[in-house]
């Protein structure tokens, strides 16, 4: 285990923390740092950035957006298991492979800034 207390000592400022799908909030081993983490999140799905934003911490920023090359309007692809939601589409010959191939299911398809 680290020792969050010497770690901060020897930062200049928080750490900064970008969460690209944050799906969930921060997840674990850095949630033992979390008061000494600045946190940024996007989250293109607008339900879970909604839920996320009402769990935030003042501080946190978050975003509801996708992030892509350019800027522009993409499809994001709402997978059966959200977590798996992408704006590339599944490679359903690939995840036959693989177990419960089902959560990668389309549901939905969004645009998103």
């Amino acid at each position: 285990m680290y020792n969050k207390n010497k770690i901060a000592s020897l930062l200049p400022r928080k750490l900064i923390y970008c969460d690209v799908g944050a799906r969930g909030g921060i997840e674990g081993p850095w949630k033992q740092f979390r008061d000494i983490i600045e946190l940024i999140s996007f989250e293109a799905d607008r339900e879970e950035y909604e839920s996320l934003s009402e769990k935030k911490m003042p501080d946190d920023k978050i975003y509801p957006y996708a992030l892509w090359r350019e800027p522009k309007d993409v499809s994001l692809n709402l997978t059966r298991a959200r977590g798996c939601s992408s704006i590339y589409e599944p490679n359903t010959e690939f995840l036959k492979l693989y177990p419960d191939a089902k959560r990668y299911n389309v549901d939905d398809v969004l645009k998103v800034k």
